[in-house]
């Protein structure tokens, strides 16, 4: 009965870290037995993005993770190689259409283009207003060459000019001027099915195919297009 008492206090007192002298009998030296429980711990788990407490002056923390880099957050150049290399950029392709037109682009509106594609041909498609007239363009990527193009000027706006009569001959003239053709080589046509007459015409020149529509009471091109051919 003994014993089992003492091995109930022995017990106790070892989870309780204390100390104590166990009695062998008499005469017998007491030694003193230490039963201590470690207080010791694991250091707390210390979440991402801070720092541990240190002893001295508190460790500077960012309270947000700093942002990654260009060059690691996005594959490098070399990893995924360009095939625009030597290409003209999108606003070359729009101030060659401009000047092709004969516009500063302050002086356009809803000037627009995007990337394309013409015939397997990749081009940038170019296209913007003026007060009276609308101009589309389609502009070589590789080297800036003018693949297509056409403006459409507003009927009421030709009709409201001052009368500059022209004939058939003067037409042809007209078109040969602008791309350099022999007259001769010019087709042009009158018409006249929508209530007032014009001069309608095409050519092939320099691998371009055009076309194009004239008044004939002002001498003005209000229609014209230009696509090259393979």
């Amino acid at each position: 009965m003994k014993k089992g008492f003492l091995a109930v206090i022995c017990a106790a007192l070892l989870l309780g870290g204390c100390s104590f002298s166990i009695s062998l009998g008499d005469g017998a030296k007491e030694e003193p037995v230490s039963f201590s429980q470690s207080t010791e711990s694991s250091p707390p788990a210390v979440s991402a993005g801070t720092q541990p407490e240190t002893s001295g002056a508190p460790a500077e923390t960012s309270e947000t993770a700093p942002a990654a880099s260009a060059e690691a957050s996005a594959p490098s150049e070399a990893a995924a190689p360009s095939d625009t290399a030597g290409e003209i950029t999108e606003d070359e392709a729009r101030q060659i259409a401009l000047a092709d037109a004969g516009f500063a682009e302050e002086e356009v509106s809803r000037l627009w283009s995007e990337p394309d594609r013409e015939d397997g041909v990749p081009v940038y498609q170019v296209e913007f207003q003026t007060e009276n007239a609308d101009y589309d363009y389609e502009i070589a990527r590789a080297d800036g060459t003018i693949v297509g193009s056409d403006y459409e000027i507003r009927e009421e706006w030709v009709y409201a000019q001052p009368e500059n009569a022209i004939t058939l001959e003067d037409a042809a003239q007209l078109a040969a001027d602008r791309t350099g053709a022999d007259p001769a080589d010019v087709n042009v046509w009158q018409e006249g099915d929508d209530g007032r007459m014009r001069y309608e015409g095409n050519l092939l020149y320099g691998g371009i195919w055009y076309e194009f529509e004239i008044d004939p009471e002002t001498g003005i091109i209000f229609e014209w297009s230009a696509e090259m051919r393979g």
